[in-house]
C-alpha cells in the first residue's frame, strides 16, 4: 500500500494514459477494418474478388459511403482520444530542473 498521495495520483494518470492508449488502437483497428472493407468492395466492382458473384453496383457503393463515414467518425473519436492523451500527457509532473 503507498502512503504517499502524489504517488498514488501519479498511478492514476499513468493508468488512464494507459488506457487512452488502448483506445487509439482500438479506433486505429477499426480504421483498418473499414479500409480492407472498403478495399474488399472495391475488388468486387472490378470483378477481381473471389466468389460469391459481384453484387449490383447500387449496392457496393452504398457499402462503400457507409464504410467511408464510419472511417470520418472513427477519426474524429481517434482526435478526441489524442486530445486527451495529449491533455493527460502535458499534465505529469514535470523533472526538476
Amino acid at each position: 500500500m503507498r502512503d504517499n498521495p502524489r504517488s498514488t495520483s501519479l498511478d492514476e494518470q499513468l493508468q488512464t494514459l494507459d488506457v487512452q492508449i488502448v483506445d487509439v488502437l482500438a479506433q486505429l483497428e477499426a480504421l483498418l477494418r473499414h479500409s480492407h472493407s472498403i478495399q474488399r468492395a472495391l475488388l468486387k466492382l472490378r470483378a477481381e474478388a473471389p466468389p460469391p458473384a459481384p453484387a449490383p453496383i447500387e449496392h457496393i457503393t452504398a457499402v462503400l459511403g457507409e464504410h467511408a463515414h464510419e472511417m470520418r467518425r472513427d477519426c474524429e473519436t481517434l482526435t478526441g482520444i489524442v486530445t486527451d492523451l495529449i491533455a493527460g500527457i502535458e499534465s505529469l509532473p514535470q523533472p526538476k530542473r
